[in-house]
């Protein structure tokens, strides 16, 4: 499997806005690598930016971010705190625009 292809091809759709793409790339490389931490770190940054932008389901990929963030292991502290701070400022975001 082409590791670095995946990767980039998601970087290239989080650039075009395309988050749905994106996590379907990040998907394909924790299916053949689930111990790594730094996949399923950004497939919550995915989950995340979907859940704020105009998805139609937004409670659902607030969900699965959480999924994500709490699949981190905890000797990648700093990741999963960063992850989680996003994940907050996206929830808020979510709250905001249900009021």
């Amino acid at each position: 499997m082409d590791f670095e292809g995946w990767m980039e091809l998601s970087e290239l759709y989080l650039s075009q806005a395309d988050y749905e793409k994106a996590a379907f790339c990040v998907e394909e490389l924790i299916l053949n690598n689930p111990n790594n931490h730094l996949f399923h770190q950004r497939y919550a940054e995915c989950s995340q930016k979907l859940a704020a932008s105009k998805s139609k389901s937004k409670v659902e990929h607030v969900s699965i971010a959480r999924k994500a963030i709490a699949k981190l292991d905890d000797q990648f502290k700093k990741a999963k705190s960063g992850t989680q701070s996003i994940h907050e400022a996206a929830m808020n975001s979510l709250l905001d625009s249900l009021v």
